[in-house]
Formats: structure tokens, sequence, C-alpha cells
């Protein structure tokens, strides 16, 4: 203790204390009217309130050496819906992670601070001292784990309010995940599939792509070399405009994010952009002429910032938005022998695929530095016209020959990919056309893909199964079709009926 504590009456060293419940005098030294007073000296009084501060710690000890594994309890749970949940969990856990951390913290906090009494003691608590010993000791006659109802009292306290805080903190982020997940799962119900023709409106020249834009309410297809863009109202299709400016059949569709644009691509090596001026009066905004040869696949970036193109001339090409929101080249992709029939990009936009002729999968990666990267050749036995992403670290390959397409998984370890199962489909033909890429609908977690006269209608299940839903026949391999972005209409043409026919999922 620091300095000889006094007593205010005699100014001598206090050697006694009174620990008689209801006394008015606690204090007494040397020279103070002891007469009817039990006491005990001062050294005594010390080891007692030694002996309360170590029951305390320990309490506390004990509290946080039953209580923290059940935080960690709660932690696994939470790591158990990380699959399930979205993004977010990840910050939940941390959230959590720091009540554990805080919590700890308080009760170390309190723990220093029952020691440190002894340090910074005075007459005022001193005196507080003797109270507590008082009611301790009469209290410890009648139950014997209870502590002290002042500075213990308040420690208690304050340890049940942090507790009770964190059971409720607790059992809010468990019920906000519940809510986010049912609102998710009401958001994005995973439905049945069973698509029926419901209506179709001819078209004689040949339609090679088609493609809704994000509202699903404007549909834009390929006529020979022109565009005819359609108004998609009450599961019909009303022709609002022909569009010409290509000079040979249209071969890929593919309306921006925003639905401002689209881009298309033709058999002249043309890439042209088309804005909306006015409703439904769209021009070509600029024309690319880059590549050597047909374009056979586009795509658009989420931002709508880069468009990415592969041809017969054995290219990727991206290109990137200027200031001047015209379009330029930002890099060429140069690896295949042969001809690139289809690219597909990852969700995270940090790995492209590419589908060539020459019987490979080139997995291109994007570095540091913002340029793509060669990061894997895959060489198979055949060559395939479609190739699409199904999450961040697999995709789904249609080869040409035998109506089998593969499953490729990314091996974490290995750092590379290797084929995780295939699937066979129900033709066995070889493929009729390159063009009409592979569709993977995230949401519904569906992949729609064409080979020789069918469509194939699969989901990606838990577990990284796979489960065909249905096969659609036509009269021809000569087909090309598009989903709409709430999975609820299919749209196809083939060069049998000459009609663009209308799908609905009932």
């Amino acid at each position: 203790m620091g300095s000889t504590l006094l007593c205010p009456q005699h100014q001598k060293p206090i050697t006694q204390l009174n620990i008689t419940k209801g006394q008015e005098k606690r204090i007494f030294c040397t020279d103070c009217d002891t007469e009817n007073q039990t006491l005990i000296s001062f050294e005594e009084a010390m080891k007692l309130w030694q002996n309360l501060e170590g029951k305390a710690v320990q309490k506390f000890l004990n509290f946080k050496n039953t209580k923290v594994p059940q935080l960690d309890q709660l932690l696994s749970k939470f790591q158990q819906y990380r699959e399930q949940a979205l993004k977010f969990i990840n910050s939940l856990i941390e959230t959590t992670d720091d009540y554990r951390f805080q919590f700890q913290k308080a009760i170390d906090r309190e723990i220093n601070q029952i020691k440190a009494l002894k340090e910074d003691m005075d007459i005022k608590k001193l005196k507080e001292i003797s109270e507590i010993l008082s009611e301790k000791l009469t209290e410890e006659e009648n139950e014997n784990n209870h502590v002290g109802n002042l500075n213990l009292e308040r420690v208690l306290i304050k340890e049940k309010e942090l507790f009770s805080e964190l059971k409720k903190n607790s059992l809010m982020i468990h019920l906000e995940i519940k809510k986010l997940i049912q609102q998710n799962q009401q958001e994005v119900k995973i439905r049945p599939v069973n698509f029926q023709q419901i209506n179709s409106i001819k078209q004689q020249y040949d339609c090679y792509a088609l493609a809704f834009n994000k509202a699903g309410n404007v549909v834009v297809s390929g006529s020979g070399k022109d565009i005819i863009v359609w108004k998609f109202e009450q599961d019909k299709l009303t022709q609002l405009q022909t569009l010409s400016g290509h000079n040979y059949n249209v071969n890929c569709l593919t309306f921006s994010q925003n639905q401002l644009f689209f881009v298309s691509g033709a058999c002249d090596s043309q890439i042209m952009i088309w804005r909306e001026q006015a409703k439904n009066n769209w021009k070509c905004d600029q024309t690319i002429n880059e590549h050597a040869n047909s374009i056979c696949s586009l795509i658009i970036s989420q931002n709508d910032d880069f468009i990415y193109s592969c041809s017969l001339d054995n290219s990727i090409k991206v290109w990137v938005k200027n200031l001047d929101n015209q379009f330029e080249q930002y890099q060429s992709l140069l690896g295949h022998t042969g001809s690139v029939y289809s690219i597909s990009l990852n969700l995270k936009e940090t790995q492209l695929i590419s589908s060539s002729r020459d019987k490979s999968i080139i997995v291109w990666e994007i570095g540091e530095d913002k340029l793509w990267k060669k990061l894997q050749i895959i060489q198979n036995d055949d060559y395939g016209y479609r190739i699409a992403f199904i999450s961040n670290v697999a995709f789904f390959w249609q080869r040409y020959g035998n109506g089998v397409a593969q499953i490729y998984l990314f091996d974490k370890q290995l750092l590379n990919y290797k084929i995780l199962k295939r699937i066979n489909m129900k033709e066995q033909l070889t493929d009729g056309y390159y063009l009409c890429p592979s569709i993977f609908h995230k949401k519904q977690h569906l992949i729609i893909s064409k080979h020789s006269k069918n469509f194939y209608i699969l989901r990606k299940l838990q577990n990284n199964r796979f489960s065909l839903l249905q096969t659609i026949e036509f009269p021809s391999s000569t087909l090309f079709g598009a989903i709409s972005v709430n999975a609820d209409y299919l749209i196809v043409w083939n060069d049998k009926t000459k009609d663009i026919q209308i799908w609905k999922n009932q």
C-alpha cells in the first residue's frame, strides 16, 4: 500500500477495523475508544480482502474459460452458413470475432481494476472495504458463493450486461443471416424447368444470333446481314426497327448491362455498337474493323467498359471505352493456332477462357498490370464450339464430336484446371454449326447448351453435381437461341421452320 493511513481524529496510524454490520465507526488507531467494539487487525482485514479478491478473479477466469468456448462454437456455426449465405457473412463473422475480443478485453480490464484497488486505496475506500467485509462475512454464513455488493457487484452487473449484449447481438446476427438467406431464396426461387412453345413469328432470312435486353422487353435478332429490333410483350414479338450496316450475316449479338447499347459481330469481320438515340430508335454509334475474319462471339463486361471478341482469325481482342465513350483496342490475345469459336468470362472477371479449332482451351488471367496472360493451355483430342464459366473456378465445355460435355474445376493446389466429370448428351452426332454460345444462368444455376438438333438444359446442383432437366429437339441442327434474364423465356430460330419460336417455362 502507499503512504501510512492515519486516523482522522488522532492522526495516528490505523491499526484495527470494525467489520460488525450496522456500525458507524469503522477505523481505529491505538488512541481510539475500542470498548464494546468487535475489531480485527488491519492485517487480518487485508487478508480477508485478498481472499475475496482471489475468489473474484477466479470467478472471472472460470467465466472466461467457459464462455469463450461457447463463443468459439457460435463462430463455428456461423462458418457453416458461409456456403449458403452471400458475401456479407465474412464481415459478420469478423464482427462476432470482434465481440469475442472485446469480451475478453472487458473481463481482463475488470480483473485488473480489482487488483489495482490496493494501489490507490484511501480512507474512503478503506471504509468501503470495511463495509464490504462486514457484508461479506454476514452473507457467507448464509450463502457461500455470494460476492460482495459494491465494487464486485458492479463488476458482476457489468459482466451480466456484457454477456447479455453479446447474446443479443449474436442472436441478431444469426437472425439477420437467416433472414437474408430466406430473402435470397424468395427473391431467386429455384424453379422447375419445363419449357413449352407458346408462340412464333416467321423470319425467312437466316437468324444466327438473338439476344434479350436486361429488362426482357426488347429482343434483337439477326436477319441475314441486318438486325431486327423487337418489342417483347405479353408473350409476343412486335417488330420495331430494322438496322442495316453489316455487309454479311450477323453472327452474334449481346446487350450491355445498362441497356443503353448492344453490340453485333458479323461475317464481314466488323463489330458494330448500336445506341438508342430515342425510344425505339437505334443507330450505329461506332464500327470496329480490326479483326481479319468472321466474328464468332462477343462479351460485354459487367460495368460496360470492356468488350471481348473472338474470331475465325485465331485471335481474341479486348476493347476499352475511352473518354469519348468510344471503344478502342486494349489488348490482342494471341495463342491459338486455329479459329477461336467461343469465349467466356468468370463472374469476377479475373479469368477468360477460349475454345478453338486447334483443339485447345486457353485459360487467361488478368495480371497486376491489368493485362491478360496465359495461365494454362488444355489440349484435347477434339475441338469444341461452346464454352462457359459456371462459377469463378469451374467451366463447361461442349465437344464438337460425340455429344459429350466436360466440366472443368480449378485445383487450388496445382493451380490449374482439371476435368471434374463428363456429361453424356442425348444426341451423339457431331454438331452442325459453331455459333450459338452456351449460356450459364447464374440465378437459376442453369446451363443452356445447343448440340446438333437439340437444346439441352442442365442444372448445376450442390457438391458439383449436375442434372439434365430438359432436352428440346428441333428439325435442324442449324438453330440458334437466347434465354431471358429471368429465365422465363427461351427464343429459338432454325432453318427448317424459318420462324422465331417463343418457349415459356411453365
